[in-house]
């Protein structure tokens, strides 16, 4: 067992709070179809101002690009879609709801509050060769890194004769970044101290990057940067 790695673009330019321009970003860029989908686990009675939970969850099937374009298609699902909308249809009667069973109750404010604390990615991005979760402000990137972060925060320490490798990892891992319009790559570990990087990824970039400087450790490549300085 070792430590994995785990990377993240960070200040994406994806319009996430437009669902439509969101998918029309993401076909674009991915080069997918795109299929949106949202958990339809509630439902509201507007004449009695009640909220009662479905009998069976399901997923509701938003259709944001109708053309076939692409060869394959990806799902996205947007999380807290009905939390979203009842919010910005009720406003301040959302606090005058009323509950069929004291369960609802509960879990609709679980959910309410999770969705207030921006504490989950809006977006999770997922077909048979990929996987993202786009945050607020940064983006979880699927890669394989073919190596334990061991191996990657020893090759900083060993630039003489791991150089070529790692300009060659980062070019891997600036790719994915960029189809979201990211500046940076942040890198760290899925144990051990660095863990805890990956649970502040809902921060925006800037106070993530400040939680992250905290750590004495190289966990970030700037894609700004000029051909000869390569690494931070």
């Amino acid at each position: 067992m070792g430590w994995d790695i785990i990377h993240f673009g960070l200040k994406h330019d994806i319009p996430v709070h437009d669902i439509h321009a969101t998918g029309l970003e993401l076909s674009k860029r991915l080069k997918t179809n795109i299929k949106v989908v949202a958990w339809e686990e509630f439902k509201y009675d507007e004449k009695k101002h009640i909220i009662s939970l479905k009998k069976r969850v399901k997923y509701s099937i938003i259709e944001i690009i109708s053309n076939k374009a692409y060869k394959t298609e990806t799902q996205v699902e947007i999380l807290y879609f009905q939390q979203k909308e009842l919010k910005s249809k009720l406003r301040d009667k959302i606090f005058t709801l009323k509950f069929d069973s004291k369960e609802t109750k509960i879990r609709f404010n679980d959910l309410m509050s999770d969705f207030e604390a921006n504490i989950y990615p809006i977006y999770t991005l997922n077909n048979e060769e990929i996987s993202y979760q786009i945050f607020k402000e940064n983006v979880y990137l699927d890669i394989n890194p073919e190596v334990r972060y061991f191996g990657w925060e020893k090759a900083f320490h060993e630039k003489e004769t791991r150089r070529e490798w790692l300009l060659n990892k980062r070019k891997e891992y600036i790719e994915p970044a960029r189809l979201f319009g990211c500046k940076k790559v942040l890198i760290c570990s899925d144990q051990g101290p660095t863990e805890k990087i990956s649970d502040h990824i809902y921060m925006s970039t800037e106070e993530l990057l400040d939680y992250t400087n905290k750590y004495n450790t190289i966990t970030t490549i700037n894609l700004e940067m000029k051909k000869k300085k390569e690494f931070m």
